[in-house]
């Protein structure tokens, strides 16, 4: 049983990502600029154990919606967004995302102060959760069929 709940829970956080961005893919599109874009290395980090391993990025933009001025961080959707074991991902993005650059920002029309750039999600964290869920629902499989064949023998 405990396979089963953890294995549901591992593939609804993992498909989490991907629900937002289709859903975004329907939110209006306005006219926005970064204000801030950085690699942070691992020594920029938090003083723990994964922050000592891990590269991150911090990608700020501005945008207007409904006569307001709103800023975000939000590159994409997903688990750990913006967050990388691998320093030439963190260098994709602030590549990708320059100060000054114009941007095109997918925004909540009921939550402005929601937004996105990509419709996308961060691929990484939520296909490792996405893969813990299915090993998690097979091996409740497995052990369910060991268990009834060995209760017939």
């Amino acid at each position: 049983m405990v396979f089963l709940l953890v294995g549901v829970l591992f593939i609804l956080a993992g498909a989490e990502p991907w629900w937002q961005a289709y859903k975004a893919r329907s939110w209006p599109v306005v006219e926005g600029k970064v204000v801030q874009s950085r690699h942070l290395a691992p020594s920029d980090g938090p003083r723990t154990f994964w922050g000592a391993w891990l590269h991150r990025t911090r990608v700020e933009y501005v945008y207007v919606f409904d006569k307001r001025l709103w800023r975000s961080g939000r590159v994409e959707f997903g688990v750990g967004d913006q967050t990388f074991v691998a320093g030439d991902f963190a260098d994709r993005i602030v590549r990708r995302y320059p100060v000054d650059k114009p941007l095109q920002v997918r925004v909540d029309p009921a939550l402005p102060q929601e937004s996105v750039l990509e419709t996308t999600p961060s691929a990484g964290g939520s296909l490792i959760f996405l893969m813990v869920g299915v090993i998690c629902l097979a091996v409740r499989y497995f052990l369910g069929i060991k268990g009834e064949s060995s209760v017939d023998t």
